[in-house]
């Protein structure tokens, strides 16, 4: 009982640059539009979205209680065929 009502009472910390819902679950994230500061929610990056600047890579991130956990997991723009190009480190 007392986690259900601690998972209702998170709030998001991160908030998508492109469509501004919270984002609470995968984020991904540039660490140079808008001076490190530009957060894209997995919605958009499922709808072709990317930072302001396609040469950028995307840093994926979990979002746990609100907060953001890097992964090893870098996604490129997408490509003329669709897809991403996605590192794994």
């Amino acid at each position: 009982m007392l986690k259900a009502l601690l998972l209702d009472t998170v709030r998001p910390q991160l908030y998508c640059d492109s469509c501004g819902d919270g984002i609470l679950g995968s984020a991904f994230h540039c660490n140079i539009c808008e001076g490190g500061d530009y957060d894209l929610c997995g919605k958009c990056i499922s709808n072709r979205a990317h930072c302001k600047d396609p040469s950028h890579f995307l840093v994926e991130m979990n979002v746990k209680g609100g907060y953001p956990l890097a992964t090893n997991n870098y996604y490129s723009s997408v490509k003329e065929t669709g897809d991403r190009v996605i590192i794994h480190l």
